[in-house]
């Protein structure tokens, strides 16, 4: 016995588990189409206009990141899936990263794309965990030395500087 298709309810539940969300991108118009949830991971989390306007989106994307998401949405872009790490800034000051995955599923006569289907998952808290693991790696090595104050005084300085969600123009040396 074959078995049942696969339901509207059971795909989104598996996406939830997968912690993703399913997103469309209309290239003739540059518009993002998804559920509300899904375009607030794009803008700063806060409630935003349906559909979600490229050129809006950029504003909000890091600049050394930029280049990247318009490899997977441009021309060039290939049929294959196709998968990126880009940061956007929230209405906080901080970075947050999304990881997508997205493929080219309709093309012109051109043949340039028409539209693209991706998901997105919100990989900041992974990230961060990440960069404060090889922070304290990184300290850790600098105390096994025992290192003089000025040493140590770089080396706090230089971990904390490093942290993602930091604003350093408030630390000073005294």
């Amino acid at each position: 016995m074959p078995p049942p298709p696969l339901t509207l309810e059971t795909a989104t539940a598996l996406l939830s588990l997968a912690n993703a969300d399913v997103w469309h991108l209309d290239h003739a118009s540059e518009q993002l189409l998804g559920s509300p949830d899904t375009l607030a991971l794009w803008t700063d989390g806060s409630p935003c206009p349906t559909p979600l306007v490229l050129t809006d989106l950029r504003a909000l994307v890091h600049h050394s990141d930029w280049a990247a998401l318009a490899a997977l949405w441009g021309d060039a872009a290939t049929d294959r899936p196709q998968t990126t790490v880009v940061r956007l800034l929230n209405r906080h000051g901080a970075w947050r990263w999304l990881k997508l995955r997205t493929q080219v599923v309709t093309r012109n006569a051109a043949p340039r794309p028409v539209r693209s289907i991706g998901l997105v998952s919100d990989i900041s808290a992974k990230v961060r965990h990440r960069t404060h693991l090889q922070l304290q790696h990184t300290f850790a090595a600098e105390m096994a030395a025992t290192p003089d104050r000025a040493t140590l005084a770089r080396a706090i300085l230089s971990a904390a500087l490093t942290l993602p969600d930091l604003a350093g123009g408030a630390l000073s040396l005294r």
